[in-house]
């Protein structure tokens, strides 16, 4: 009985290990691994909360930024870093891009463009709100006025 309860452990230790190592990798390599989905979300931010982040999106896809994007969250952070590395900081505004760091498509080449930080921040959480159910690898479409 004992060595069954050995074998059960030293398995759960070698699964929980591989999927450490799994997630390790996937980190520094970043290729985005998720589930294939055919969902493809429509999101329309409302103009009237947030008129500067839906006026930058409307012209960001009129200037060739896709309309349609892929959540892929693991990569935001490294996509944020490159889409703003060129574009200096300035006071009162936050750097708002699009398509935004949450998306594959972010990131190098994303269009820039200063906002107030409550339309910024406001606007990124509340898409973030409604895709939080959703899983990498869906397809948001973005809906502009």
């Amino acid at each position: 009985m004992k060595k069954v309860i050995l074998c059960v452990i030293l398995i759960a230790l070698a699964i929980a290990w591989n999927k450490y190592d799994i997630g390790k990798s996937k980190k520094v390599n970043h290729i985005p691994i998720y589930v294939h989905t055919t969902d493809v979300i429509q999101i329309k931010i409302p103009f009237k909360r947030y008129p500067e982040t839906v006026q930058h999106m409307k012209e960001a896809i009129e200037n060739g930024q896709p309309s349609i994007c892929t959540i892929d969250r693991d990569g935001a952070d490294r996509r944020r870093e490159n889409s703003l590395r060129n574009t200096p900081i300035k006071k009162g505004f936050d750097r708002d891009e699009f398509p935004p760091a949450v998306c594959v498509e972010g990131g190098h080449g994303a269009d820039i463009k200063y906002v107030h930080p409550s339309d910024n921040r406001g606007s990124g959480a509340w898409l973030g709100r409604r895709i939080q159910d959703y899983p990498d690898g869906t397809q948001i479409l973005f809906i502009t006025p």
